[in-house]
């Protein structure tokens, strides 16, 4: 059955309660501060690995280097998936360094990214290239000097204070197939929404790159056992599953590791794992019980014109609480009517689409043949009204 959640009788008042931090006054940052030439003579070397490092990152297989890491314990999972985040967040800076490598003179934000971006591309290759790591390791710590330097020329001191703020959650909630709310968010957090994580599984399948067992979605199911056995949230799984600028308030401590039991913050995130490890679930038995996993997702694709909430209802198990139409969940269960059993004694509409299902007997996917439903609900409607 299908767990009733209290929490979507008032959807949109779920929030969370974070810290953000406030300026007591503007301008603390020059961005168009004057950098003398001293500067750029001290620290040419590092404007030189511009070029270099972006070959290097352009040219590396990301995808090869997750299948072919092992992971056999959580620390390991945990180190693996953070390279992950931080070579595809890496991505929204490149646009920024690109267009700005080549240029002669260089505003004072430009230089700041221009050297920010190179950190991280050098933090990154020590755990990407580890036979390289003390040369990026020497980079990274010229770079930190050179920021130290920069900030003497465009950073004026100033306070700053905290102030607590509710930051509610869209109304875009869906249940999980093993029963936790799970929401999408609103801006396309690669470590939350499930359609940045579809869409890199779907160049994945075209270019070959198919799941054998369910080593992913197990992966997932035992972080999420773990943080519910812990009943917290670290900073980093914090930053990992949600990432917002605003922070929890830390009041715990195991070690050097800063905690929140926050039960919103937590419900929230144990939502996104759990929903991780069902979507990953479900390809991965499209790839272990389908003859040609490639054609079946695109397959897949035509059947709900490549929409990931028809793809997480009809294909993932996935029920998807509508935000256009007051208590009303949509689900592809075919006994929805005894699986939500406790939702419409309590007011609410169940809108049932057919599932897509994969054929274990042509090994192909397919929608739930029609004629299946239809007998179903003349049996149905002949049980509830018995010829005596």
């Amino acid at each position: 059955m299908v767990k009733y959640f209290k929490e979507l009788e008032n959807k949109k008042d779920f929030y969370l309660s974070l810290v953000s931090y406030s300026k007591s006054f503007e301008n603390d940052h020059l961005y168009n501060a004057i950098i003398p030439h001293t500067f750029i003579e001290k620290y040419s070397d590092l404007f030189k690995w511009g070029e270099s490092l972006i070959k290097i990152y352009d040219n590396f297989d990301i995808e090869t280097f997750d299948r072919n890491t092992i992971c056999s314990t959580y620390e390991q999972f945990v180190e693996k998936n953070d390279i992950w985040q931080s070579f595809e967040s890496l991505k929204e800076d490149m646009y920024f360094y690109r267009i700005n490598l080549d240029k002669i003179e260089l505003s004072s934000l430009e230089i700041e990214c221009y050297l920010l971006t190179t950190r991280k591309i050098a933090n990154l290759f020590q755990s990407l290239l580890p036979h390289n790591k003390e040369l990026y390791l020497s980079i990274c710590k010229r770079i930190t000097n050179a920021l130290k330097d920069l900030n003497n020329y465009i950073l004026i001191n100033c306070k700053y204070e905290d102030k607590s703020e509710h930051l509610y959650q869209p109304d875009a909630w869906y249940i999980t197939p093993n029963n936790y709310l799970y929401n999408t968010g609103s801006e396309g957090h690669a470590g939350r929404d499930l359609n940045v994580i579809y869409r890199k599984q779907c160049d994945s399948f075209k270019k070959g790159h198919f799941y054998f067992d369910n080593s992913l979605s197990e992966s997932y199911f035992d972080i999420a056992k773990e943080i519910k056995d812990n009943d917290y949230i670290t900073e980093g799984e914090y930053a990992n599953f949600l990432n917002y600028a605003s922070q929890p308030m830390y009041l715990d401590h195991i070690g050097f590791l800063s905690l929140t039991r926050d039960r919103n913050i937590l419900k929230l995130i144990l939502g996104i794992v759990n929903a991780q490890a069902c979507m990953y679930k479900s390809f991965e038995d499209l790839c272990i019980k389908t003859n040609n996993p490639k054609e079946e997702l695109a397959n897949l694709n035509k059947i709900t014109n490549d929409d990931i909430r028809d793809i997480l209802v009809r294909f993932c198990g996935f029920h998807k609480v509508e935000s256009t139409v007051d208590k009303t969940i949509t689900t592809s269960l075919i006994n929805y009517e005894e699986e939500f059993k406790e939702y419409i004694d309590k007011g609410w509409t169940i809108s049932f689409v057919p599932p897509i299902i994969i054929d274990e007997c042509n090994h192909t996917i397919k929608e739930y043949p029609e004629e299946f439903l239809k007998i179903r609900k003349l049996l149905k409607s002949n049980n509830s009204n018995p010829i005596l």
